[in-house]
């Protein structure tokens, strides 16, 4: 679906071009790599996504509060939102513990909306 694509593109799995979505090069690779490769990559590449890098630099320090970085979004949509994005903060932060980098015992506030 459409926040499917908009995921695989911030995590640079996909683009489009001319209207067009294509697998990136990161894309084609990536269902053949082992599952311990496809988290080591894709947990660094979800530091390339400001928003993902922003909360994650946070979080090494404080809880945080997922709404804090919904600005502009209904109030439905953050609430539709959170579960993935607590889920990806999650697996950065696992990944994150694998490597030995410590992170705050962070806690994802629920949107109170």
């Amino acid at each position: 679906g459409e926040n499917h694509i908009k995921t695989a593109r911030q995590l640079g799995l996909a683009f489009e071009y001319y209207g067009l979505w294509y697998l990136s090069t990161f894309g084609y690779v990536y269902p053949s790599l082992s599952e311990e490769e496809r988290s080591s990559l894709l947990a660094r590449t979800i530091l390339r996504d400001p928003l993902y890098g922003r909360m994650i630099h946070n979080m090494m320090t404080a809880d945080i509060e997922l709404v804090n970085y919904m600005n502009g979004l209904s109030a439905k949509t953050i609430v539709r939102r959170a579960g993935n994005i607590r889920r990806i903060l999650k697996f950065a932060a696992d990944e994150s513990a694998r490597e030995g980098i410590a992170l705050h015992e962070c806690r994802y506030t629920a949107p109170k909306i």
